[in-house]
């Protein structure tokens, strides 16, 4: 397994959606609505769920994580799937159920390593200090259960995108929040762009939803079926589409990353960007990254269309620059 870019660093974030969902239905509401299968939750308190949330036709509207809280609660959390369309969305199903929905007001959001997480959390007196972190003695914490304190303000759970070992806290008490990011200043080397966050995203095959997969795209156009959709826990909003498509056919499109040399300031001025050849329209760049290695360079993810695929070769065109390589999104590595 890859070395996490968190061992030694840390990430500062704005947290999209954090979604309290409560009532005695909540569960077989969520059930009923998310992409993957939240049966374990019940079954194994240190599980987390990732999956989607998906409309009728099966497009893409959102993502979470999934905890079990406290009772009957449960919690949603995005890194980049607005608390507004997740509401919407969840709001418009509820018919008789009795489920309640409440946005959390978050302050701020870390991702550290397990090293940073285990001081984090003796900063907020959830456990006694240690001699050495880092040391054996750091082995006899379980790191992979979620430690939800709602109460008092944090949650703390395993990246989903994580290569190897690292954490968010995710804060809606302003002074816990304070303390973790006094502490982990002390600790932590230098701070993750947002450039080395979103490569770190694309290295472990996670499209940024919905800027790359939207409401107009399909989950096995990126790559998500059947990683984060269930295809054996029954019917759910959007599960006839996705399975069809994964036992009968084949998405038309997939996501790519484009490595481009030059311009990006026709990308900045008209994301989604259409990629034209030859007057055929070949696909859409969704996003685009720099490459800090390189001067003019950077990386794009792009759905394209796979009849189109072979026509983006090495010296082609798109807007100012030149595509210098081209690789699936799940094969894309840093």
């Amino acid at each position: 397994m890859k070395e996490s870019r968190f061992k030694n660093h840390a990430y500062s974030f704005e947290m999209a959606s954090a979604v309290r969902v409560t009532g005695e239905d909540a569960f077989d509401f969520l059930q009923s609505q998310f992409s993957n299968d939240l049966s374990n939750l019940l079954l194994d308190s240190s599980a987390t769920v990732y999956g989607l949330w998906l409309n009728a036709k099966g497009r893409v509207l959102a993502d979470s994580l999934v905890l079990k809280g406290e009772g009957d609660a449960y919690y949603l959390f995005s890194e980049s799937s607005p608390a507004s369309n997740l509401l919407k969305h969840l709001s418009s199903h509820i018919i008789a159920d009795a489920v309640e929905l409440e946005s959390l007001t978050v302050v701020g959001s870390l991702i550290v390593g397990s090293d940073g997480m285990m001081e984090i959390m003796q900063s907020l007196a959830i456990i006694d200090e240690v001699d050495s972190v880092g040391s054996d003695k750091d082995a006899e914490i379980n790191w992979a259960i979620p430690f939800i304190a709602a109460d008092q303000g944090f949650f703390i759970y395993p990246l989903p995108d994580s290569l190897a070992g690292a954490y968010v806290c995710c804060f809606t008490d302003p002074l816990s929040y304070e303390k973790a990011i006094d502490c982990t200043k002390q600790r932590a080397g230098p701070w993750l762009s947002e450039n080395a966050r979103h490569f770190h995203r694309i290295a472990s095959g996670f499209p940024l939803i919905p800027k790359e997969i939207g409401p107009n795209d399909l989950a096995a156009e990126g790559g998500l079926v059947p990683r984060a959709v269930s295809l054996n826990k029954g019917c759910f909003l959007g599960q006839e589409v996705v399975a069809r498509l994964y036992h009968l056919g084949k998405a038309q499109r997939q996501l790519y990353v484009l490595r481009l040399e030059g311009s990006v300031d026709d990308f900045l001025e008209h994301l989604p960007y259409t990629i034209v050849c030859s007057d055929l329209a070949l696909g859409e760049i969704r996003s685009f990254y720099t490459d800090e290695s390189a001067a003019n360079c950077f990386y794009a993810v792009a759905l394209i269309k796979e009849r189109y695929r072979d026509q983006l070769t090495t010296g082609t065109e798109i807007g100012k620059a030149c595509l210098k390589s081209i690789c699936s999104f799940e094969a894309f590595s840093v």
